[in-house]
């Protein structure tokens, strides 16, 4: 049989049933970076040519080298165009998106997807800073797009740690979709239902060459819950497959680990979850639609460890408060309020906390506007610390980016839902319609000096400037070659855009076009960028873990190069006076610079509440700094000099 033939031949039945797009020729692969093994595919990677999108590349190399006869390998292209079938059918914020296929690379195929920087899930976690949680509910959302498919349930079939990456907002989405089935499909190739997995998430009933089915999934999910919060493979005393195989045929289930082994995470909630998921019989196993409910009430489940203050010299202390909301027929209402405790403000109708990812104050500072995960705005009152008002609806996804009006009297949000929107502080409505131009998500948003313009950037590669008063787009500026992540306006015309192409720029809002040359010195993207309050200095932060502070009258070189983060530093802000500026960063710590120097004040302040999204000062007096983060809390310090 001639097997190249062979290949073409199916290649083309692909193509023509819209398996996925051909980039034959559109694909680089990157030189000098190893590539990642698996038992049937390498993956590697490369660089979409036309737009310079980092991709991962995975190829199956064995399926044409000769090993076996033509009815083997004939058996091996099904499946692996089967995979491609499946996965190009799938379109979901926790699934890793596929963009299509490619015969470039060592006479075989090769699937062409995103590139997720943030690697596995299991590895991920080996950082005990990051919180497995977060994760676990997107992969519950994930499994829940797939059971849930319009076309019919999707199995994935290998759920574990390996399978799931991580993207770099930390997400987490689901991958590999070798061992998947579709119950309703459009596949136009005979072939053999797929068996196989890892034994250390396989349900007991697949021991009997059983197809993977939804129920399978579920106990595989409590296993990646349980290795998720272990930091560890299930079943880590079973020293060999046999002895996995033994424990399962047996009913021996793992142990449940210490506390101190978890972080203190795994809490009873959780592991009643997990339990949920072994049942022997796969009927009485939870839905995955329950799961999920359960792990949403569940997120947060953990009293927070104490903050203690420091002896520096500049010793800001945390004053963190709780207000959990509960909700009855006449809306969201506040629990009581105590010191050292965590305020959880944004919720959802079941009193769910979500990751908190915007924060703005008040031009009085009176009140804070909070934006999160789960497509909320909530208004909090810094005094009473509690809720106020009724909570902003509309967006449909994560509001990325909220920010107060000058006058105070109106706030403007932008979400990954595509639109920037503008609300009415004291009634939370809507005003006019949903500012729409972008082609992607809007990751920022900033208002101009005297609150007639609006600023946003996007994953379209454009910062969108707005006419509220007129509710349309004046225009889009060009230049950036990658998403736009941060905004911020100065005191006159001139904006500041932060981006994914690692640059800085500085735009003038009145002429329509770039100030100067790009802003250079950054080996990551940039996340945030912000100006000093009196317009002659620019400070972003990065993925590389530093912080830039910029003249604003020379782009050439940076001024400061602020070091001490042990991850992505997210966000930045200057205090009102100028002297200060406030870091939050993946590494969960706050950190408090002099803007003159660039040398660190006092100690790191940790609210022990996950990694940090986003920080500011108060406007009045810079006397209080606030704290978003993946936790879904809000911590407030107070700033005493001693």
């Amino acid at each position: 049989m001639d097997t190249c033939a062979l290949f073409h031949r199916y290649w083309a039945l692909a193509s023509e049933s819209g398996y996925g797009d051909d980039l034959s020729g559109q694909i680089r692969r990157s030189h000098g970076r190893r590539p990642q093994h698996g038992s049937t595919a390498n993956v590697y990677h490369g660089t979409f040519i036309p737009n310079g999108l980092e991709v991962a590349i995975k190829t199956f190399p064995s399926t044409l080298s000769g090993m076996g006869d033509g009815s083997e390998v004939l058996a091996g292209l099904k499946c692996i165009f089967r995979e491609v079938h499946i996965w190009s059918k799938l379109r979901h914020e926790n699934i890793v998106p596929m963009l299509g296929m490619s015969k470039d690379f060592e006479c075989t195929i090769s699937v062409i997807s995103a590139w997720m920087p943030m690697g596995n899930a299991y590895d991920y976690v080996q950082n005990t800073n990051n919180d497995p949680r977060p994760l676990l509910r997107d992969i519950a959302s994930g499994l829940g797009y797939l059971h849930g498919h319009e076309l019919g349930p999707v199995v994935h079939g290998d759920l574990k740690g390996l399978n799931v990456l991580v993207s770099s907002d930390r997400r987490a989405l689901l991958t590999d979709f070798g061992l998947a089935s579709m119950n309703t499909s459009t596949f136009n190739m005979t072939v053999e239902a797929i068996r196989g997995g890892s034994y250390q998430w396989m349900a007991p009933e697949l021991l009997d060459n059983c197809v993977a089915t939804t129920e399978s999934d579920v106990w595989a999910f409590g296993m990646t819950a349980l290795e998720l919060f272990t930091r560890a493979v299930p079943f880590p005393d079973c020293h060999s497959v046999a002895n996995v195989v033994g424990s399962l045929i047996l009913g021996r289930l793992p142990p449940r680990p210490t506390q101190e082994s978890t972080q203190f995470r795994l809490t009873s909630t959780w592991w009643e979850i997990c339990t949920s998921c072994w049942r022997r019989d796969p009927s009485r196993r939870p839905t995955v639609d329950e799961i999920a409910e359960r792990v949403g009430r569940a997120m947060y489940d953990t009293a927070p460890a104490s903050f203690t203050a420091s002896s520096h010299a500049y010793a800001p202390t945390m004053d963190t408060m709780q207000s959990r909301l509960s909700f009855t027929g006449d809306g969201p209402r506040s629990a009581p309020i105590t010191d050292n405790d965590n305020l959880l403000p944004c919720a959802t109708l079941s009193g769910l906390a979500d990751k908190i990812l915007s924060l703005s104050f008040s031009p009085d500072g009176t009140q804070i506007a909070s934006g999160s995960a789960n497509g909320l705005i909530c208004h909090w009152d810094v005094h009473r610390r509690a809720q106020v008002g009724p909570l902003s609806r509309g967006h449909q996804h994560w509001v990325r980016s909220v920010a107060f009006s000058p006058n105070g009297q109106w706030i403007a949000s932008a979400s990954y839902d595509g639109t920037v929107r503008t609300w009415d502080v004291h009634n939370g409505v809507q005003i006019g319609s949903s500012l729409q131009g972008h082609q992607g998500k809007v990751f920022s948003v900033a208002i101009s000096p005297t609150g007639g313009g609006i600023a946003s950037g996007s994953a379209d590669k454009t910062i969108g400037l707005w006419d509220v008063q007129a509710g349309k787009q004046v225009c889009a500026l060009v230049g950036h070659t990658d998403k736009v992540q941060s905004v911020s306006a100065s005191q006159s015309r001139i904006f500041v855009s932060g981006s994914h192409d690692k640059t800085v720029r500085l735009w003038d809002a009145r002429a329509r076009e770039p100030v100067g040359r790009p802003f250079e010195g950054h080996t990551g993207m940039v996340w945030s960028v912000v100006f000093s309050p009196d317009g002659r200095q620019v400070v972003s932060s990065s993925q590389d873990g530093c912080l830039c502070v910029w003249d604003v009258r020379n782009s050439s070189r940076v001024r400061h190069r602020l070091e001490g983060h042990t991850d992505e530093v997210t966000s930045v802000a200057f205090s009102p006076c100028g002297r200060r500026l406030v870091s939050g960063s993946m590494d969960s710590n706050v950190f408090v610079w002099d803007a003159q120097s660039g040398a660190r004040v006092g100690a790191s302040l940790r609210g022990n509440a996950g990694w940090v999204r986003c920080v500011a000062f108060s406007p009045d007096d810079g006397r209080q700094i606030i704290s978003g983060t993946e936790g879904g809390s809000i911590c407030i310090w107070n700033e005493r000099i001693h």
